[in-house]
């Protein structure tokens, strides 16, 4: 999106989620939400911190080194591929920071903010993000595809940063575009052999990456009174992992 076309596109996309909602019964969870900071203008996100408040939205955060590049420099991988649709120069504000310092302020109406990837997260950025939802009402919760990050990038998140930093984590596959397959048992399993878990037991491990794939999703969605735990009153699902994780079948 450029500014030029913020408002129109906004728009366009605020029928195409009416037309939606027309074929699914309320309570619903369907919201405009921005794709990724190379893909958003500065109005685009203006506009559409204006159309969430209070809502639940995502953006994939920090996938791709070009994306800092882009909102430092001007320039990168992603100025390249914005040229070849032809615009000759970076529709996005050069801020000398990067991408996730420079987008996150645009949001202060009470979302709960799902930063999704990660893979290319400094600790400081962690630390500004926790430190500006605190003081702006937002909520962050870091969804981690472990999977679709050896995909494309052959690399994984920084774990122990998002755990030493108290953060909301919950696990997420991305696509067929960007994963072999789409099963959580498989991020968990990708996980096991990250720095950070493959020097601890595997029962704390199993234990840890559980409550990120059940209970801390169910409480990102605002849905734990529902899901995410056996007790009684609630009615989740039912899985048979592998011990070893290599596969998973619902069973309930």
């Amino acid at each position: 999106m450029t500014d030029e076309r913020a408002e129109s596109n906004v728009d366009h996309y605020k029928e195409v989620l009416a037309a939606h909602l027309k074929h699914i019964p309320p309570p619903h969870r369907s919201v405009l939400s921005p794709h990724a900071p190379y893909t958003i203008s500065k109005k685009s996100f203006q506009l559409i911190n204006e159309a969430t408040a209070g809502q639940i939205i995502s953006i994939h955060n920090q996938e791709h080194p070009a994306e800092d590049e882009l909102y430092k420099t001007g320039k990168g991988e992603f100025m390249e591929l914005l040229v070849m649709f032809g615009i000759t120069s970076s529709p996005f504000p050069v801020t000398g920071l990067s991408s996730l310092q420079s987008y996150l302020p645009y949001f202060k109406n009470d979302q709960k903010v799902f930063l999704i990837h990660n893979t290319f997260i400094p600790p400081g950025d962690i630390q500004y993000a926790n430190q500006y939802a605190n003081n702006n009402g937002l909520s962050l919760v870091y969804c981690l595809c472990p999977n679709a990050n050896l995909y494309i990038e052959n690399k994984l998140p920084p774990v122990e940063e998002f755990v030493k930093n108290k953060c909301h984590i919950v696990l997420g596959t991305d696509s067929y575009s960007s994963n072999w397959q789409l099963s959580i048992a498989k991020e968990m399993q990708a996980l096991m052999v990250s720095p950070y878990f493959s020097n601890m037991k595997y029962e704390d491990a199993l234990k840890t990456l559980l409550g990120w794939a059940t209970i801390n999703g169910a409480r990102a969605l605002n849905w734990e009174n529902e899901l995410g735990r056996f007790e009684k009153g609630k009615s989740p699902g039912v899985v048979l992992i592998q011990n070893d994780l290599s596969s998973s079948k619902r069973i309930l």
